[in-house]
């Protein structure tokens, strides 16, 4: 696992670590994080399994009830966010939203 890390952490995209619960997907991130010239910078974990409704667009984009605060994407810039069990935290009715906030994301970089 550490080569491919390494390997990863000289790129300088977005990574998809995908697997089941306990795989160590999050020590992977940490690893890979560590590897690369973001070392200096936050690694933020947002566990999006937790989030309801609008939660995860608050959290990563800063606007809560009008008011607007810090989002996880601006205080990690320049570093790392794992966004951790993005696909648990859609509900049956609006399963495209993680993917949809994901592209905003990767826009907006």
């Amino acid at each position: 696992m550490r080569a491919q890390a390494e390997l990863l952490a000289q790129v300088n995209s977005p990574v998809f670590i995908l697997g089941e619960n306990g795989s160590g997907k999050e020590l992977a991130a940490r690893l890979i994080h560590k590897l690369s010239v973001r070392s200096g910078f936050r690694f933020l974990k947002l566990d999006c399994a937790t989030l309801q409704g609008d939660g995860l667009e608050h959290e990563l984009f800063g606007v809560v009830n009008g008011r607007s605060k810090p989002g996880k994407l601006e205080l990690c810039y320049r570093g790392t966010l794992l966004l951790n069990a993005i696909a648990a935290g859609a509900h049956a009715s609006s399963r495209a939203r993680p993917q949809q906030l994901a592209l905003r994301f990767a826009q907006s970089r």
